[in-house]
């Protein structure tokens, strides 16, 4: 897994490699998993109070697609 900043994630939604992006909430962490191919390689560096909190850092990526919330 790699870490990334929002501004490398950024990078990779307007380059139109990112499928989707994962929001996880495991053991009282809530994590950002940027998904390329069919496996989440990147994590954004930050982890969130809430999901609400990680929905917003995932709009100011400027994302459309699909967020999937585990």
């Amino acid at each position: 897994m790699i870490e990334i900043t929002a501004n490398e994630a950024r990078r990779l939604v307007r380059r139109g490699i990112v499928c989707s992006i994962r929001i996880n909430n495991d053991s009282n962490r809530i994590r950002v998993f940027i998904v390329i191919g069919s496996e989440a390689g990147h994590v954004l560096n930050t982890s969130y109070p809430t999901i609400e909190s990680a929905q917003r850092a995932i709009d100011e990526l400027n994302w459309t697609g699909p967020v999937v919330i585990d």
